[in-house]
């Protein structure tokens, strides 16, 4: 019995110019290589990378490492942004509905004439997934869609009461498209680091004064005066800024939220674990997994939402 692969992503924007449901990408001996669709390429939604043959689980996991790399590669040379599923919620069937759909895609397939290879039912995973070469591996999907009405006389009824005290201010309107963009973004990754962008357009930098400009002055002095490269020197008279640092920014920014709560923390020590987080992520230093950018998105949200309103000169609690 040998061995094949899978890797199932979905494309963002347009498909391939192919109207069959398969494309095949390379053969090498016994070895063979070639995507799949839920329908012709040019219109498809999902999508599989698939590999066979290999005569071990081992030498299909290594080859499904080595062509899911190519893949990556491929789709960035040709401007193909794809989505891999690896960071998101995926809908998981119980052991109970798995077993029930199987035993009827079995006594279908043996009414069929019980050639292989078999249809399994599994649950989607993200990444390479290997599986026996006389197995094809299917994947229930569900999806509903939802739609809410929003009240207008409730949107009326907070227009005249926000008249007496809003007031223009470009970094509110930045902060709100930037929150209002977290909610177009196509995953939860997206969605947390637009909010925390939304954050940063609210917190200003002030210049330093006085004593501490004048030290940073005598230092800048100092680095312009020493014997080394030019571009050691501009690195580190880019760190001697004469504006304050953005840590002290954002205290001061939350501390217009004095006395409410974030997922039980103040608004400072809230958002201390989100810059954390959010520094994880961007850098791939020990990166917060998906569940854990999920559960803290929401909270995220009220808190930039409570900075806006702030900012456009909200001095009660926003409602």
């Amino acid at each position: 019995m040998g061995y094949s692969f899978l890797v199932r992503f979905a494309l963002i924007g347009s498909g391939w110019d192919v109207d069959e449901d398969q494309l095949t990408l390379m053969t090498h001996g016994s070895e063979e290589l070639w995507i799949d669709a839920n329908g012709p390429l040019r219109t498809a939604t999902h999508f599989v990378l698939r590999g066979t043959e290999y005569d071990t689980y081992n030498a299909a996991q290594q080859a499904g490492e080595r062509a899911f790399a190519a893949l990556r590669i491929s789709l960035i040379k040709t401007h193909s942004p794809a989505d891999f599923h690896a960071r998101k919620f995926m809908g998981q069937s119980s052991e109970e509905a798995l077993a029930l759909m199987q035993a009827a895609g079995d006594t279908q397939w043996e009414a069929d004439g019980s050639h292989p290879p078999r249809p399994v039912i599994t649950n989607e995973n993200p990444g390479v997934v290997v599986h026996p070469s006389d197995e094809f591996w299917l994947v229930m999907r569900g999806s509903a869609t939802g739609v809410a009405v929003k009240g207008a006389s409730a949107l009326a009824d907070e227009f005249a009461p926000a008249m007496e005290f809003a007031r223009a201010d470009k970094a509110a309107d930045l902060a709100f498209d930037l929150w209002t963009a977290a909610g177009l973004m196509p995953s939860g990754d997206s969605r947390f680091l637009t909010l925390v962008n939304a954050v940063e357009a609210l917190a200003e930098q002030r210049p330093i004064e006085g004593e501490e400009l004048a030290a940073l002055n005598d230092l800048r002095s100092k680095v312009k005066t020493m014997d080394v490269e030019p571009a050691v020197k501009d690195s580190l008279l880019g760190r001697l800024v004469r504006r304050e640092g953005v840590g002290l920014a954002h205290r001061r920014l939350l501390s217009t939220l004095s006395g409410r709560l974030y997922d039980g923390k103040s608004a400072p020590d809230f958002y201390r674990r989100i810059y954390d987080m959010r520094s994880r992520l961007t850098h791939a230093d020990d990166a917060p997994t998906h569940q854990d950018v999920a559960a803290v998105t929401n909270e995220l949200g009220t808190l930039v939402r409570d900075l806006i309103m702030r900012r456009y000169g909200a001095t009660r609690d926003p409602g």
